[in-house]
């Protein structure tokens, strides 16, 4: 059994210690890094100093979007063009930016942040009770949910969905809006001119995952996403989803079979986009039941590719 060996110790609470010493002693044949920072930088620059005989790689969450013009900050993008030809191999979370990458450095290993479906399943089966507390709750019996999921923030574009949402007719619509953030208040004032948005703070755990059951539609509008694990969560859950064109785990969705992807600047598109979701779901009724897993691909196929380019 693999047993993990954290390194906990830090020094003026930045810098890791016990790396250096760590890669000495287990002679890793393959080095895993995260985005750069100073523990990516640290492995980078021993292997250089020490002609260490390992293969560096560096995990990328990067949207296309974002390496294709839409770094979150110079900064960002300078360390991507001066680190990556450092690395052996790169897994990027996004299909779009894994060919980009092998296009331009010969480099790339697809792997979407997506959950073990037979445990994220056992766990939707297992909080249903929880779902129709929710139903209750909220009075949503007999209605067609749109579902976000989200920090309330302006990247997340959630006015754009709220505005789209009230001009779309539907006595038996809601909007539920699942989060918290900055951009609270100003989208709570919003809410109160339309009764079917419904804003239910933040949820954790079992209580957020309990949404997914109940939502028959999920909505991701964001003008800026490195991926959105939201969107797997929803898919799982059995939701049909609407994802921004700007969101890594828009590679989840193949149109029209599980959802739609879309321009975020877009509100007609996305108007349209939402009332054909709405008109071909059924009112949400009770006692709720799993629903068909959404997902196109599995979590076992897909490390297995993962070990095995990387091997």
């Amino acid at each position: 059994m693999f047993t993990p060996d954290y390194l906990d110790k830090r020094l003026l609470r930045v810098i890791p210690k016990g790396v250096v010493k760590a890669i000495k002693e287990f002679k890793p044949d393959i080095v895993l890094v995260p985005e750069c920072g100073l523990l990516t930088l640290m492995v980078v620059a021993y292997r250089a100093l020490s002609k260490a005989h390992c293969s560096v790689v560096r995990m990328i969450d990067d949207s296309f979007d974002m390496i294709n013009g839409h770094h979150f900050s110079k900064k960002h993008e300078w360390a991507e063009k001066i680190l990556i030809p450092r690395f052996d191999n790169v897994i990027n979370v996004d299909s779009h930016t894994t060919a980009f990458f092998q296009q331009k450095y010969a480099k790339g290993i697809y792997f979407p942040i997506i959950a073990d479906e037979v445990k994220a399943r056992e766990r939707y089966q297992r909080i249903l009770p929880l779902s129709e507390k929710l139903v209750r709750q909220y009075g949503l019996e007999g209605k067609k949910i749109v579902l976000f999921v989200g920090r309330l923030v302006a990247v997340k574009n959630t006015p754009t969905l709220i505005k789209v949402f009230r001009s779309i007719a539907g006595e038996d619509y809601r909007l539920v809006l699942v989060g918290d953030g900055v951009c609270r208040e100003e989208l709570r004032a919003l809410c109160k001119e339309d009764v079917r948005i419904i804003p239910v703070g933040r949820y954790e755990g079992d209580e957020l995952f309990a949404w997914y059951n109940l939502a028959q539609v999920f909505c991701l509008p964001s003008l800026q996403e490195p991926f959105g694990a939201v969107t797997n969560e929803a898919l799982l859950g059995g939701c049909w989803c609407l994802i921004s064109e700007k969101a890594g785990s828009q590679c989840l969705i193949s149109n029209g079979e599980n959802g739609m992807v879309f321009d975020p600047k877009d509100e007609r598109e996305l108007k349209k986009l939402l009332v054909e979701a709405l008109e071909m779901q059924k009112p949400l009724s009770l006692p709720l039941r799993l629903r068909k897993n959404n997902m196109k691909i599995t979590f076992k196929n897909e490390i297995r590719r993962v070990v095995e380019n990387i091997s």
